[in-house]
């Protein structure tokens, strides 16, 4: 299943802490009308939950709604596998996600509201304007200039016939 946003759900106190260690809430946003039907639904498809969460297919007028995350993110690696085998037990774990958002008992500031697909997409522009006052290259310019390979420090050996095995050969690299 493909992600369908770039940027990473927003948490909500330090956005360096760990979710598997913490008890803070992560945000993300789902499609309202593909979530509501799902929630209804028997049958639930892989096509169906990549477009719960396709924010950026999602006409201007649909409303996206924010679910907390956390116990998703918690999950051990075979709970995952197993929840991308079955797309029902994905739907399950984004209406956990939604009942967690609602319950939350101390709501902090800056917490999401439900918004328009349109707001979501001009509020992630505005975001990546905010991410870094990068400059614009101009590759054509005469100072850019693109690095060679020959000035990479690495040094590589290659083992193409190891006499100390009969099995495959044996490749060792040493990167500085």
């Amino acid at each position: 299943m493909a992600s369908s946003s770039s940027r990473p759900p927003r948490r909500g106190k330090a956005e360096d802490s760990d979710p598997a260690t913490s008890d803070e809430p992560v945000y993300s946003f789902v499609r309202k009308s593909v979530f509501d039907r799902l929630k209804s639904s028997k049958k639930v498809t892989e096509e169906d939950m990549s477009a719960l969460t396709a924010l950026e297919e999602a006409d201007d007028d649909e409303m996206l709604v924010p679910v907390d995350i956390r116990e998703r993110l918690m999950k051990s690696a075979d709970a995952m596998k197993a929840e991308m085998k079955e797309p029902r037990l994905q739907v399950e774990a984004y209406v956990r996600a939604e009942q967690l958002f609602a319950t939350d008992s101390n709501p902090k500031q800056g917490r999401p509201v439900a918004m328009t697909a349109k707001a979501w997409k001009e509020q992630n522009l505005e975001d990546d304007s905010d991410f870094g006052e990068m400059e614009d290259l101009d590759l054509d310019d005469e100072n850019f200039e693109m690095a060679e390979e020959e000035d990479l420090e690495y040094d590589e050996e290659i083992d193409l016939e190891d006499a100390s095995s009969s099995g495959p050969a044996s490749k060792k690299a040493r990167l500085y």
